[in-house]
């Protein structure tokens, strides 16, 4: 799969999942492009200067992503390798919904939990305890599910007393202890992992992982066979 001619980049499957069952598609991403325009204009004052046909000369066309196309299976583990700038974290972010592709069309089944930003889904203002269920929320569970699942949470997360403090306060690893811990929880069908990790200690990271590869290989019955949902032009 590549990403760009410039910076290749390749989606590779841990050989741990190769020997998974035969499971539906979770993700099909088709002949997908995302295109970004860079402005050159230092300020708003140049760029209402330069507005119209003559501010073409004054911005650039970069495309981040071209004619990627892939299949991911359901109970699967991949990973997207390839240098700074080859579309890893775009692609992610397409995949999620996050951004909206510039051509072509991705398909996706089931709850989707993204760790792509550090703070990405949080409010600075609200506690650890409110963001958790702000956050379940937005990831599909109800209040009692959210309830239902609180304790695990905030024993995962490890930091204690501190759930009810603004996360304004928190440091990054905290960050990352509660928003994986929420995740993880939420049961979701696919699970997009960013950078954000890196941000913890190791011994959260090997607790992370462990998690991951504790997720049942393959659950038929969450993944039924009707056509994906797409997203695309």
């Amino acid at each position: 799969m590549t990403i760009n001619s410039e910076n290749p980049m390749t989606l590779v499957e841990d050989e741990e999942t190769l020997s998974v069952p035969s499971t539906p598609d979770i993700v099909v991403i088709d002949n997908v492009s995302k295109r970004f325009v860079l402005r050159k204009d230092n300020s708003l004052k140049e760029r209402l200067v330069t507005f119209g046909r003559s501010g073409r000369r004054h911005r650039e066309i970069f495309w981040a992503l071209q004619n990627v196309s892939t299949t991911i299976q359901a109970g699967h583990t991949v990973a997207l390798i390839g240098h700074n700038g080859s579309g890893k974290s775009t692609l992610l972010k397409v995949i999620g919904g996050i951004l909206d592709p510039t051509s072509g069309q991705v398909s996706r089944r089931g709850r989707i939990a993204a760790l792509l930003e550090l703070g990405a889904g949080f409010h600075p203002d609200l506690t650890g305890r409110e963001n958790v269920f702000l956050n379940a929320s937005i990831m599909g569970l109800s209040r009692q599910e959210t309830e239902d699942q609180f304790e695990d949470i905030l024993s995962f997360s490890g930091i204690g007393e501190f759930i009810d403090t603004q996360v304004k306060f928190y440091s990054s690893g905290m960050y990352v202890r509660l928003a994986f811990a929420v995740a993880v929880h939420t049961n979701p069908d696919l699970l997009l992992v960013d950078e954000v990790l890196a941000v913890g200690d190791e011994a959260f990271q090997r607790k992370c992982l462990d998690k991951i590869r504790s997720f049942p290989g393959g659950r038929p019955h969450d993944h039924p066979r009707d056509p994906l949902p797409r997203t695309g032009h």
